[in-house]
């Protein structure tokens, strides 16, 4: 086989990447108007690609998409990886693990902190090889039933509404709606940091890779502030669910008037029950206990690989020094190569670990069990005191995403 060379796209190698997209994921295939249009997705342009060339034709891609993840409200500079794919014809040939290696230089070279991706359980192996560690996200989902809401949350619904408007989102909205996202968001863990960009393409409804069906996006303005929160949500036949859910913190409770207002919708479509991607950990999580919503709680694995050591470690280190304000703890944390960090005072607890599962402990400590389990985390002493303070110190964090993210 030829020599391989991994290098950043340019705009002639749209047309093969797309190719390879086509050919490697199914529902890439059955969706060819958004691979038409995928050079203007956000994130999907020319410069977020590198690919693997070999005798003159890219036979390898990937995207990157940068930002930052909120974690534990502290941004990190995160680059997502996703459409990692490879031509059918030259795989299980190490390309897709050059590629892999290549695109670590980048990011590392980009000033990342922290990658991250989401892929099928058949591909665990493979990323697993490439240095990427499991972690473990919140995934669920609430069933509304709409015929079944209370006359009183009715009614505090259209009080809070007041003589404010709920209307279509129009382009000049996307600037507002990007502060609403991050004044929702960005104080818990799993969001990634979006663009004014972004939201231009969901408001014309234009369908993206890994969400093809576009969703509505409605607004809820108020006379004084204008846009102050927004719903985003399909009811087709295929999909009918609330994908994403923002308002501002002082305007909270517009929340409520938001589910009443696509609750309305369904009903005049003789729709009865509708999947919320909420549940009582989400920012506006009170509203599953106003609404009959039933939770069905469920995971999702993300991979995690830090691409900068250190840095990581110093971003986190308040968020555990705060943590450890509550306890009477002194914790050592001892993580390969990078020797030890002890933070807070009291009882001793010794943490042993790597960069990346400790990346993954403190993403969500959801996952303490797994990494205990598979031998990738230990403390000392091994008593029942020391194991409940680091399920105090590295609590659940309830990290979640949207599918709107999906890269």
């Amino acid at each position: 086989m030829a020599k391989i060379t991994c290098r950043p796209a340019q705009v002639l190698d749209m047309k093969r990447i797309k190719e390879i997209v086509s050919l490697s994921f199914a529902e890439a295939a059955r969706h060819p108007d958004v691979l038409d249009d995928l050079e203007n997705e956000t994130w999907y342009s020319t410069e977020h690609w590198v690919v693997a060339e070999a005798d003159g034709q890219v036979v390898s891609a990937l995207g990157l998409r940068p930002g930052v993840m909120w974690m534990s409200g502290v941004p990190v500079p995160t680059s997502t990886v996703g459409t990692v794919c490879t031509h059918p014809d030259l795989r299980a040939r190490g390309i897709g693990r050059e590629l892999m290696a290549f695109a670590d230089d980048v990011m590392q070279e980009q000033g990342v902190v922290l990658s991250r991706l989401h892929t099928s359980a058949q591909r665990f192996g493979f990323y697993g090889r490439c240095g990427y560690v499991k972690a473990v996200t919140n995934q669920a989902i609430s069933v509304f039933d709409t015929d079944l809401i209370r006359a009183r949350t009715r009614e505090k619904a259209e009080e809070a509404l007041g003589d404010g408007v709920i209307r279509a989102a129009q382009a000049r909205d996307a600037a507002r709606m990007l502060e609403i996202y991050e004044a929702t968001y960005a104080r818990g863990t799993g969001r990634l940091s979006r663009n004014e960009h972004f939201f231009l393409r969901r408001i014309a409804r234009r369908g993206k890779l890994w969400f093809w069906i576009p969703p509505r996006f409605e607004v809820v303005e108020d006379p004084a502030e204008g846009v102050v929160g927004y719903a985003a949500f399909l009811l087709e036949e295929e999909y009918k669910a609330v994908v994403e859910l923002a308002v501002l913190p002082h305007h909270a409770p517009l929340a409520r008037t938001l589910l009443l207002h696509v609750a309305r919708q369904a009903q005049e479509r003789n729709i009865h029950k509708v999947n919320v991607h909420i549940d009582e950990h989400h920012p506006l999580g009170w509203v599953v206990h106003e609404f009959p919503m039933h939770v069905q709680p469920d995971v999702f694995v993300l991979f995690l690989k830090v691409q900068d050591e250190r840095r990581f470690v110093e971003l986190m280190k308040p968020v555990i020094e705060e943590r450890l304000a509550h306890f009477e703890v002194r914790l050592t944390i001892s993580i390969a190569g990078l020797g030890d960090t002890v933070l807070g005072e009291g009882q001793e607890v010794r943490v042993v670990t790597d960069p990346r599962h400790f990346a993954a402990l403190v993403y969500n400590g959801a996952w303490l069990a797994g990494l205990l389990g598979h031998g990738a985390l230990l403390f000392e002493p091994e008593t029942l005191v020391a194991h409940r303070a680091l399920q105090l110190v590295f609590p659940d964090t309830h990290a979640s995403r949207c599918p709107l993210d999906g890269y």
